[in-house]
C-alpha cells in the first residue's frame, strides 16, 4: 500500500540547488560550513479555510499553444481538479493532499496506470495494479482508501501515511524511491498552493519514529527538504563543496526542536561575527559520539544553555538565516565523533541513532 503525511501548520519555502555527484560523505569541523538555500516563502498549509484554486487551475488547466494544438500540463490527470474536489468532499479527505499524491504517484499524470488503467494513485490488489472503469471511479477509489487509512486508522499527517502508503523497503519498491515519497508529495502540495486542512501537517513537533528513542522533525513548519547531503555548488561562493547536511524550510524565528533526547554541548547566539559560516548553531550531544548540529538561527532566540538536558520535540531556538545563508532555513547535521552522516534516512524514520550506538 501507499498513502502520506507530513508534520505541521505552517510551512514555507523553496530552493534552487545544482546536483553534482555525492562526494566521500567525512568532512572536518574546519569545513563545516558552506551551506545554504535561496528561499521563496509560500504558504504550505492556506490557513484561510479554502484552497488556492488559482495555483490548482494553473497546474491543471490546458490549454492551446500558438500553433493551436491543445496541451495537457499533468497528462491525464488535467482538467480533472473538480473530481478531486468532489471525491475529497466525499470522504472528508483534503483535495490538494489527493491531488499531491496522484501527481507524484503517476509522474504528473503520464504513468501507464493513471493512462490505461484510470489509477491516479498507485492502488494495488494483491501483486496487480488496480483497473478503473472510468478516471472519475479511479479518483473515488483514491478518496476512499485515503480515508480509510488517515480517518478509521488515524494515519493523519503526510509522515504517517507515507508508512503504509510508502513505506521504505517495500518488496514492490526496488529501486528505493519509497524513500523520497514524503518530499515529493510535499513539493507538491507546495506547488498546488498548500492544503485546506491544516491538521493533514500535523502538530508541533511531530514524532516521526518511537522505539529504542523518540525522534520529531526539528522545524515546526514541516518537513520540506531544500538541500540534501551531497556534493554542490554552493549557493553563496559559487565554488563545488560538500553539503554535509539537511537543509529544512521553516520561517523566520520558527520554533527548532530538539531531534531526540540529549544533552546541550554548545551554543552561539550572536547578533553578527560568527565563528563558523553556520552563523548561530546549537550542538547537542545524544552518547556514543553522536551529535546533533542546528545551524543558522535567528539572534536572540536561543533556549538552552550549554550542560542542558532536552528531550525530543523541546523548543532549543528559533529558525534564522545567519552566517553563509540565502534565506531562512535550518541546516541540520548529524555527526559520529568528526564523521559527517546523510541525516536523511534518520529524519524520514527509516533509521534510529541505536543503529549508531547499539
Amino acid at each position: 500500500m501507499k498513502k502520506v503525511l507530513i508534520t505541521i501548520s505552517v510551512i514555507f519555502l523553496l530552493g534552487l540547488i545544482i546536483i553534482v555527484p555525492v562526494l566521500t560523505p567525512i568532512i572536518l569541523l574546519s569545513n563545516i560550513l558552506t551551506d545554504d538555500e535561496e528561499t521563496n516563502m509560500q504558504l504550505f498549509c492556506s490557513g484561510t479555510g479554502d484552497y488556492n484554486k488559482s495555483m490548482i487551475d494553473e497546474k491543471f488547466n490546458s490549454y492551446l499553444d500558438e500553433d493551436g494544438n491543445r496541451v495537457n500540463p499533468v497528462g491525464a490527470l488535467s482538467d480533472k481538479q473538480n473530481l478531486f474536489y468532489k471525491h475529497a468532499k466525499k470522504f472528508n479527505i483534503d483535495a490538494v493532499l489527493m491531488m499531491a499524491i496522484a501527481l507524484h504517484e503517476t509522474g504528473n499524470g503520464t504513468s501507464n496506470a493513471v493512462v490505461n488503467y484510470n489509477n491516479p494513485a498507485g492502488l494495488m490488489s494483491g501483486s496487480k495494479l488496480m483497473k478503473f472503469a472510468t478516471l472519475d471511479k479511479g479518483i473515488e477509489a483514491q478518496g476512499r482508501t485515503l480515508h480509510n487509512r488517515m480517518i478509521r486508522d488515524g494515519k493523519k499527517t503526510i509522515i504517517e501515511l507515507s508508512k503504509v502508503y510508502a513505506p521504505i523497503g517495500a518488496a514492490n519498491d526496488p529501486n528505493n524511491l519509497n524513500k523520497f515519497w514524503v518530499e515529493n508529495v510535499s513539493n507538491f502540495v507546495m506547488a498546488l498552493g498548500g492544503v485546506k486542512n491544516c491538521d493533514v501537517l500535523g502538530a508541533v513537533g511531530e514524532v516521526i519514529m518511537i522505539g529504542s528513542g523518540e525522534y520529531v522533525i526539528p522545524t515546526v513548519d514541516g518537513f520540506r527538504v531544500t538541500s540534501h547531503f551531497q556534493s554542490r555548488y554552493s549557493p553563496i561562493t559559487g565554488a563545488l563543496e560538500f553539503h554535509n547536511g539537511t537543509d529544512l524550510a521553516c520561517s523566520k524565528a520558527s520554533p527548532i526542536v530538539a531531534f531526540t533526547d540529549g544533552k546541550v554541548k554548545y551554543v552561539e547566539d550572536k547578533i553578527s561575527r560568527w565563528t563558523t559560516t553556520l552563523g548561530n548553531y546549537i550542538i547537542v550531544e545524544h552518547g556514543k559520539g553522536v551529535t546533533t548540529w542546528y545551524g543558522h538561527l535567528e539572534p536572540g532566540t536561543s533556549k538552552v544553555m550549554v550542560g542542558q538536558s532536552v528531550k525530543a520535540g523541546q523548543q532549543i531556538a528559533g529558525c534564522g538565516t545567519t552566517g553563509y545563508s540565502t534565506g531562512y532555513h535550518l541546516h541540520f547535521s548529524v555527526r559520529i565523533d568528526k564523521q559527517y552522516i546523510d541525516p536523511y534516512p534518520y529524519l524520514t524514520g527509516s533509521k534510529a541513532f541505536s543503529d549508531l550506538t547499539d
